[in-house]
C-alpha cells in the first residue's frame, strides 16, 4: 500500500465543525516568517456547506452577525465583508509598481524615428513579481484593525497592484484576530443574477456589452452588440417589426452560443 503525506495547513475555531485548509501553493515563506493567501471565494454550490474547507466557512459558521438566507449565504464571499473590504483597502494604500515603463527612446535628427511598441504586463505578471522572481524579498506590512475595542496589528505582503491576492502572516494570534474581525463585520447582501430577456446575452468577452438576436418577419435571422438592455430590446422589436432588416446579420447561429457577429459588436 503506497501513501503520501500532504503538507496543507489547517485552521479550526475551538466549537466549529469547519476547518479552513491551505494548501502549499497558498503559502509564501519569507525571513520572517510564512504567509498564507486568504482565498475570498468559497465552493460552487447551493448551500453553506459546499464551502467546506475554505476560509469562508469559517467565517459564515453560525455567526449571528449575518442576516441571510441559507442560498444567499451559498452565493455569498468575502468581497461582501466590510471587515475584509477594509484590510484590503488598508493593505493597498501602500501598493507601488516597482516595476514602471522603460522611458522611450529619445529621437534626433540623426537617427530613424523610433516606433516603439508599449510593452504589455499582465496581471500575473504584475502580481507579487518579487516573489515570483526570487531576486527580491518580498515585504510585509503591519495594518490595524479592531477587534472586540482593542486595536491590533496584523502582518500582510505588500501587493504591487490592488488585485493582488492578500496574504497575511501565518500566526495564531494574527489569523485569529483576522478570522474574528471578518466574523464580527457585516456582509453586503449578493446582487442576485440579472435574467436577460430571451435571444439577448451578455458574454464575458464583450466586458459588459449585449449580444443581441433577432429574426426579421422573413425568419432572417442576425446579430448585433448593444451598449445596454433598453436599445438591445428596442433593436429586437424594430428586426421584428421589418424596420431593422438592412443591417448586417449572420444567420444559423445558435441562441446559446458566445459566437456573435465582431463587426457588429465593434460599430455599435
Amino acid at each position: 500500500m503506497n501513501i503520501s503525506f500532504s503538507d496543507i495547513k489547517l485552521v479550526a475555531m475551538a466549537g466549529y465543525s469547519s476547518v479552513w485548509r491551505i494548501p502549499p501553493e497558498d503559502c509564501i515563506e519569507t525571513p520572517d516568517g510564512v504567509f498564507v493567501r486568504m482565498k475570498p471565494f468559497g465552493n460552487t454550490g447551493r448551500t453553506v456547506a459546499a464551502h467546506k474547507g475554505t476560509l469562508l466557512s469559517l467565517v459564515l459558521e453560525a455567526n449571528e452577525n449575518i442576516n441571510m438566507s441559507e442560498y444567499a449565504k451559498s452565493k455569498s464571499s468575502l468581497t461582501l465583508n466590510s471587515g475584509y473590504d477594509f484590510i484590503m483597502k488598508q493593505r493597498n494604500a501602500y501598493c507601488v509598481d516597482d516595476d514602471p515603463e522603460p522611458a522611450l527612446p529619445q529621437a534626433s535628427l540623426f537617427d530613424t524615428p523610433a516606433n516603439p511598441k508599449k510593452r504589455k504586463k499582465s496581471k500575473v505578471a504584475k502580481q507579487h513579481r518579487a516573489e515570483d522572481r526570487g531576486d527580491e524579498t518580498p515585504q510585509q506590512i503591519a495594518i490595524s484593525i479592531k477587534v472586540d475595542d482593542v486595536l491590533v496589528d496584523i502582518d500582510v505582503l505588500k501587493a504591487s497592484i490592488p488585485s493582488a491576492a492578500l496574504y497575511v502572516k501565518y500566526d495564531v494570534d494574527m489569523i485569529s484576530n483576522v478570522i474574528k474581525y471578518m466574523r464580527d463585520s457585516l456582509f453586503a447582501e449578493p446582487e442576485p443574477k440579472q435574467k436577460l430577456p430571451a435571444g439577448i446575452q451578455q458574454p464575458q468577452r464583450l466586458k459588459g456589452k449585449f449580444l443581441v438576436k433577432a429574426t426579421s418577419p422573413v425568419g432572417k435571422v442576425m446579430w448585433r452588440c448593444k451598449l445596454d438592455i433598453s436599445s438591445a430590446a428596442d433593436w429586437q422589436a424594430q428586426v421584428a417589426n421589418g424596420e431593422a432588416c438592412d443591417e448586417a446579420s449572420d444567420a444559423g447561429r445558435d441562441e446559446h452560443s458566445d459566437a456573435g457577429d465582431d463587426d457588429a459588436c465593434d460599430n455599435a
